[in-house]
């Protein structure tokens, strides 16, 4: 059984200096004790969390089995070397990885996101150079600096390797003028993504694409005074978690998938019973317009359950009612991800864990959600991957 895991990490700062030219070294140094200071505490905060398995189903999250791994700040920030890794995923079953870069070194600068941004595809495409057919992985697309550099962004990625863009859920993370998706604004970007087979992934938590996400209070919820709000906290926790959900709602609506059928979108360690709840509210709505006709501004063909089916998909390690949800949102949407190396992962557990969640789903279902739909939409060589130490190691019958 081929897996590949379409939820995988790199380090919480990437190592970008080295990638970077000379004159954003200072930045770039600035940036990383931001980043580590903000995230220090924000994982202090989800500790309590991430240890309780009844309160991470309730958010999204799923329980996985407890593999004795209790890292804290450290589990995220240590450097990841590229032979460690390919032991690490091998033991645990997993041939392939799509990557999606943590939160960088922090600043809301537009120039040295860009220049982030950039020097990132050149450490991907470094880090991965030992087996390149075993990853793909997103970059982070920088809507603060406008349209015509996020279309260069999206090119230079493409060109080293990487078949996606992080997008921020909340718009207002990026700019609190920022239009929401469903604005024309995005079509050059929508048919950029389109046009190289790529995908626009939506990722909950921090991240490079959200340069006004804090975890101090002094700017959500835009605090007037430049302190803390009352009640910050909870706010963010719930916009990070659930509130940037309202994505999906303006892609659809907009009918952005029936408008660049090349386009593919995807929802990654964001839950997975929201968006049944998604689609059938909009498409409840979408139907009950048919009788408006003219005064609609712009209905599409397709109706958003349609679309949906599709183009988009949801990647999660699951649990066993979210493997139900394949009835409901389909098996060739969905696709399983292992938050490799993260400790609310599955890691090292993953193949028990899916071996115990599909073991009565038939493996025709279990090929497409823990490997094929993933091989076929990143271009992975089926046959390489085939070779990998990884695969060997049997499926129960």
């Amino acid at each position: 059984m081929i897996v590949i895991s379409m939820d995988s990490h790199t380090e919480l700062v990437a190592q970008l200096k080295p990638f970077l030219p000379r004159r954003w070294h200072d930045d770039f140094d600035r940036g990383e004790v931001l980043a580590e200071r903000y995230f220090s505490t924000l994982i202090g905060a989800f500790g309590p969390l991430t240890q309780d398995k009844v309160n991470l189903g309730e958010v999204g999250f799923t329980p996985i089995p407890d593999s004795g791994r209790r890292g804290g700040f450290e589990e995220y920030i240590r450097p990841l070397p590229m032979k460690e890794r390919l032991a690490m995923i091998d033991a645990d079953g997993v041939a392939a990885e799509f990557i999606t870069p943590f939160i960088g070194a922090f600043s809301d600068n537009p120039d040295f996101l860009h220049e982030c941004t950039m020097a990132y595809h050149r450490y991907f495409a470094d880090y991965v150079c030992a087996a390149p057919f075993r990853f793909t992985g997103s970059t982070a697309a920088n809507l603060i600096c406008g349209m015509d550099t996020v279309l260069e962004e999206i090119d230079d990625a493409y060109q080293h390797g990487l078949r996606a863009i992080s997008l921020p859920g909340k718009v207002s993370f990026v700019s609190r003028d920022q239009p929401g998706y469903n604005s024309r604004y995005y079509d050059p970007m929508w048919s950029a993504l389109a046009e190289r087979g790529m995908a626009a992934i939506f990722h909950a938590g921090f991240g490079r694409e959200k340069p006004l996400l804090r975890w101090d209070g002094t700017i959500w919820p835009w605090s007037t005074t430049g302190k803390p709000e009352p009640g910050w906290e909870l706010l963010v926790q719930h916009d990070i978690l659930v509130g940037e959900h309202e994505y999906l709602m303006h892609l659809l609506a907009g009918a952005v998938p029936e408008r660049f059928p090349g386009l593919r979108i995807g929802i990654l360690e964001s839950g997975t019973h929201w968006i049944a709840q998604v689609l059938k509210e909009i498409e409840m709505w979408w139907r009950s317009q048919t009788r408006a006709g003219s005064l609609l501004s712009y209905r599409g063909e397709m109706s958003p359950l349609e679309q949906w089916h599709r183009q988009c998909f949801v990647t999660s390690f699951f649990s066993a009612d979210e493997v139900e949800l394949r009835r409901t949102l389909g098996v060739g949407n969905m696709m399983w991800g292992s938050d490799f190396p993260h400790v609310e992962g599955s890691y090292p557990s993953s193949r028990r864990h899916l071996e115990k969640l599909f073991g009565a789903v038939p493996r025709p279902e279990v090929e497409a959600i823990v490997g094929m739909n993933a091989a076929a939409m990143m271009h992975f060589d089926l046959q390489k991957l085939a070779q990998t130490p990884a695969a060997q190691i049997p499926w129960p019958h």
